[in-house]
């Protein structure tokens, strides 16, 4: 069984401490060695700036 596209809702966050987002980073990077897709949905436009 292989995971082909992973998908993370943020929609339920307020707030995101900048040590949170170096995980998700690190998540993202590991997804892609293993050729998985990874779509990022509900992230407001307060925690993208």
């Amino acid at each position: 069984m292989h995971i082909q596209t992973l998908i993370m809702d943020f929609s339920g966050i307020s707030e995101m401490e900048m040590h949170v987002i170096d995980h998700i980073f690190k998540i993202i990077d590991g997804n892609s060695m293993m050729s998985c897709k990874m779509v990022i949905t509900g992230l407001r436009p307060e925690i993208v700036q």
